[in-house]
């Protein structure tokens, strides 16, 4: 689907042909450029105003209005819908990108004010490629960690967050930001949240997707992206990962013994476990604390991550299925996905990402992600839709056998004192 233009025909200008101008940029050592991920904001409520088609010439119509914009050697690829990899050219500072997230927004802003009455605005986040030995696809999450909690800087109601801790060196910031991990570990700030799945035959809520929260006490819940890519960048993920592990597995027994309740819990396994030692010895102390099945545990492989080295991964998944637990694939469709992984990995799940979920309308859309459903239930997977806001993906889900969904259009995150009260102790 991301593949073809306006007019069916394949686009040069997609992932593949991005990831390569990346690669170049990186081998030839090449300085100021900065990856950007931009996705046209609220786009999916706009397009059922405009209808199918029209909503294909607005998304076309950005990418030709974003592509005027850029200067020599730098670049744009539509990788899905109205989402968008850029590299341009600035000096890794908010001063020097702030006049083009400036750029970007007023361009697009009244494309569509003359059909809808509406302005039409941008999330964007920024990644300066200064740091050695960052794949595309890495460089890619750490930018979308940022698109997705950008708050930092508006123009109107567009928005954009630099990735910025990640390229501070000194050792005084790093030691500083260790500090306020450990501060925050030792006081319980960092808080275990929950998203529900809903299973869709039963309509009852089987298990949830472990999240992290940082409540800081004068400033109140820190967004996402102010944190979580320096916790993967210095390796403190991992201590956060463990506390959030082992406050899950007390919860789960204790639903278990005392409830007769059991849910499914899924845990992210981040970056920093690729390229660091196993964890599974250190998941399997505490889980050997505690007494409950072990299938209630479910890890989650990120398609961006995996890709990178599939050999890799094959004696890990091979581990977390000889002790007990399973594994999950997730955000599958989110960039150019690799079938390899479905064939040669065993999984027990696969989460289809948010971002195929963005026009109803859109048949081509609706036949692919039957197909990613027909493909899965062949090679024995349950499937989860991620990011499920409106009620007629619902249905259709329902309709070609969907197994879970997990999106606001059921329950938002919450926290796992209001997921008991709500689902254990009801």
């Amino acid at each position: 689907m991301s593949l073809y233009d306006l007019y069916g025909q394949i686009d040069p200008k997609n992932e593949l042909w991005i990831k390569a101008k990346y690669d170049h940029i990186v081998e030839t050592k090449q300085e100021n450029y900065c990856l950007v991920t931009l996705m046209l904001k609220n786009f999916n409520s706009i397009s059922h105003e405009l209808g199918s088609e029209e909503s294909e010439r607005v998304i076309h119509q950005s990418f030709e209005i974003l592509s005027d914009l850029l200067g020599h050697d730098e670049y744009i690829a539509r990788i899905h819908s109205h989402y968008f990899n850029l590299l341009i050219k600035s000096e890794p500072t908010e001063e020097s990108l702030h006049p083009r997230a400036h750029q970007f927004h007023f361009a697009i802003r009244d494309i569509i004010e003359e059909k809808t009455g509406k302005k039409l605005y941008l999330e964007m986040g920024f990644y300066p490629m200064i740091k050695e030995g960052v794949d595309f696809y890495s460089a890619r999450y750490y930018a979308d960690l940022c698109r997705n909690m950008s708050h930092h800087q508006k123009y109107a109601e567009s928005s954009y967050e630099l990735y910025y801790l990640s390229y501070v060196d000194q050792k005084e910031e790093y030691a500083k930001f260790q500090d306020l991990v450990q501060d925050a570990l030792e006081n319980e700030n960092f808080k275990l949240y929950l998203q529900p799945k809903v299973e869709l035959s039963t309509g009852k809520v089987t298990g949830a997707e472990a999240l992290v929260r940082w409540i800081d006490p004068q400033r109140g819940m820190l967004p996402l992206a102010e944190f979580l890519p320096s916790l993967e960048e210095n390796g403190s993920i991992r201590d956060v990962d463990r506390y959030l592990f082992d406050k899950a597995c007390s919860y789960i027994e204790r639903w278990h013994k005392n409830y007769n309740q059991d849910f499914v819990i899924s845990f992210n396994l981040s970056e920093a476990y690729y390229n660091g030692p196993y964890f599974m010895p250190e998941y399997k102390e505490t889980y050997k604390k505690y007494q409950f099945p072990e299938e209630l545990i479910r890890i989650e492989l990120l398609e961006s991550i995996v890709l990178n080295d599939l050999e890799k991964l094959k004696p890990l998944v091979d581990e977390i299925y000889d002790f007990g637990f399973s594994c999950a694939l997730d955000d599958f469709g989110s960039g150019f996905s690799s079938f390899d992984i479905l064939i040669n990995v065993k999984l027990s799940e696969l989460k289809i990402d948010r971002s195929l979920f963005q026009d109803y309308h859109n048949e081509k859309e609706r036949l692919v992600i039957k197909g990613i459903v027909d493909v899965a239930h062949n090679l024995g997977m349950k499937v989860v839709a991620e990011g499920i806001e409106i009620k007629e993906y619902v249905d259709y889900l329902t309709e070609i056998g969907c197994d879970y969904i997990q999106g606001f259009y059921f329950y938002k995150p919450m926290p796992i004192d209001e997921f008991e009260k709500i689902f254990v102790l009801k």
